[in-house]
């Protein structure tokens, strides 16, 4: 809640600053741990009693974001990023008399605090280091499914967890005209709040052998971007340099 106020308090921030502030979006692609998921998934194999096979293991896929920034200093700015992640793990066997199947399948949100610092002096190509923390929601669905001849079994669970991460990197930029394209690297660090069930909140996941299931969302990141510098009118023609 407080960060969601935080991130309207912003916007009145933008407007009055607004020859000194950006909108961007952005598509990247993380590696993640999973550790303890890829754990169940194995434990889930073998006890299955069935020659399932590994399809899936936690993946890269495809994530989104958007981010607002307002300058703060010279070479500085600070603002807010919202970004989705997901991926998923799959067992599968299929036969002549029927199939099975089990799916991790895992989505986060994440909404938190951006920090940039222009390291370079370049007008063109400005380099700038980059801090990142948030809070990451994330959601695990399990469905386990097994079908012979007419009879469809299934069981589904579905998991919440609360992850807070912090990701140093550096970003490189380059401006034209009204427009800014970003390219971004950097690696995540998380904690790794339990998954406990959507509709209980006091059971929580955990291996056959006792370990506790969490999102580990863990690992590099890299993204590109393209935004917008907004200009005020009454502010077009001051000089300004490049910034984010």
């Amino acid at each position: 809640m407080r960060m969601k106020l935080l991130f309207f308090a912003l916007f009145p921030i933008a407007a009055v600053n607004a020859q000194n502030s950006f909108v961007a979006f952005k598509v990247g692609a993380g590696s993640y741990s999973m550790g303890t998921q890829k754990l169940y998934q194995e434990e889930f194999r073998k006890d299955s009693g069935l020659p399932l096979k590994v399809v899936d293991k936690f993946p890269i896929f495809p994530s989104f974001g958007l981010s607002m920034a307002v300058k703060t200093s010279r070479m500085s700015s600070l603002g807010l990023s919202f970004e989705y992640h997901s991926t998923g793990g799959r067992l599968d066997y299929r036969d002549y008399s029927g199939y099975a199947k089990f799916d991790q399948l895992l989505n986060s949100t994440q909404l938190g605090l951006l920090f940039q610092y222009q390291i370079t002096d370049s007008e063109k190509w400005p380099v700038f280091l980059t801090g990142y923390v948030a809070k990451v929601s994330t959601h695990n669905s399990m469905k386990s499914e097994i079908s012979l001849g007419s009879n469809l079994k299934s069981q589904t669970l579905e998991l919440l967890s609360t992850n807070y991460s912090f990701r140093p990197g550096v970003m490189v930029q380059r401006k034209i005209e009204t427009f800014i394209l970003q390219g971004f690297f950097g690696y995540e660090i998380q904690t790794h709040g339990g998954l406990h069930q959507e509709d209980n909140q006091n059971l929580f996941l955990a291996t056959k052998s006792g370990v506790p299931v969490t999102a580990e969302w863990d690992g590099l990141r890299i993204s590109v971007g393209i935004g917008l510098i907004l200009k005020s009118k009454s502010n077009e023609s001051l000089p300004h340099r490049s910034f984010e």
